[in-house]
């Protein structure tokens, strides 16, 4: 974090998309930033907007109501990082399970069908207790995805 007389900006690293896929870049963020446009508009990213950086304390604070601190160690960014990735994949579930809900009221699929995501889990530790990190990840990011997701509307209506 480097604050200045006028601003205040933090350097992050964000996974950018380019021509030939996506690219760890690093970034110089200031007040308003947006992740998604940053990102080239990646959906992990939608909702990242920069409300605030403490240069004080070390943190970045974001218009979801995340904070993410300075990383002393690549474990805090990993951490960022697979939490992304289990929202992605939850977004890619509810898009699936919508599209093949859809598919079976046209009469594409003969049956009703469930999408099937799987999650590999390094150590069983980080998601068995009440309290594991994976588990209260995976709690908040489903309960916000299933708040965002469209509720699809029977056939008839």
């Amino acid at each position: 974090m480097t604050p200045s007389k006028t601003d205040v900006t933090a350097t992050a690293t964000i996974h950018k998309t380019t021509r030939s896929g996506t690219k760890p870049t690093r970034v110089t963020l200031r007040k308003d930033d947006d992740l998604f446009d940053l990102s080239g508009g990646r959906d992990l990213y939608r909702g990242w907007t920069v409300e605030d950086i403490h240069a004080d304390v070390g943190l970045v604070e974001f218009g979801n109501g995340r904070k993410v601190g300075v990383a002393g160690s690549s474990s805090a960014a990993d951490d960022q990082h697979q939490r992304l990735m289990l929202r992605e994949a939850i977004e890619s579930h509810f898009a699936k399970e919508l599209e093949l809900t859809l598919q079976h009221r046209r009469k594409v699929l003969a049956a009703t069908m469930k999408p099937l995501t799987l999650f590999f889990i390094e150590r069983v530790a980080d998601y068995a207790p009440a309290d594991g990190k994976l588990r209260l990840w995976f709690e908040e990011e489903y309960d916000a995805g299933s708040r965002r997701r469209p509720i699809p509307q029977p056939a008839d209506a």
